[in-house]
């Protein structure tokens, strides 16, 4: 009942005047239509509508009103922005865990190439003095630190790994 003899623009007298130009062209025969567009109420809320408007016709071929569809997009658009920021975030985070791999794998391997210099100095200079069981301790320690330098270097080329962008 309230609605009854109102015009659109008395019902909804927020509408701006681009929306107005836009109706009076589609009541010249245009048909028009927006994905996305703002629209910004009198109170300052921001909404975002995706709409299509186009002239009706009456039996006799004139142009009798517009017809409206709109469809409110601002839930969607509010879900498009967080997920922008996400992905922002984690692009800045993939690039500090990677230069946190590369310092890791730096500050790891350091101390491995140094336990193996030394039990190879230490073999070179007991030379044969060394038991075969002092042997078998070096050549596992040597063994050791070879294969830790391998799951360093492993987990540092998985941080490299190019994955597609997120953006």
């Amino acid at each position: 009942k309230d609605l009854i003899g109102k015009n659109h623009y008395q019902v909804v007298p927020d509408i701006p005047q681009k929306w107005r130009t836009l109706h009076a062209r589609c009541l010249k025969g245009e048909h028009l239509k927006s994905d996305e567009d703002k629209f910004k109420r009198r109170d300052g809320t921001l909404e975002w509508l995706r709409w299509e408007i186009l002239p009706w016709y009456n039996p006799e071929g004139n142009i009798g009103g517009i017809i409206m569809f709109i469809e409110h997009i601002t839930k969607r658009k509010s879900m498009e922005r967080k997920l922008k920021r996400t992905i922002k975030a984690l692009n800045h985070s993939n690039i500090a865990l990677e230069k946190f791999a590369h310092i890791c794998a730096h500050d790891l391997n350091e101390p491995l190439r140094t336990i193996e210099n030394y039990c190879q100095l230490i073999e070179k200079d007991l030379g044969k003095a060394l038991e075969p069981q002092m042997r078998s301790y070096f050549f596992n320690i040597t063994k050791g630190v070879q294969q830790m330098n391998a799951i360093v270097n492993g987990i540092l080329a998985y941080s490299q790994f190019e994955s597609p962008s997120l953006n």
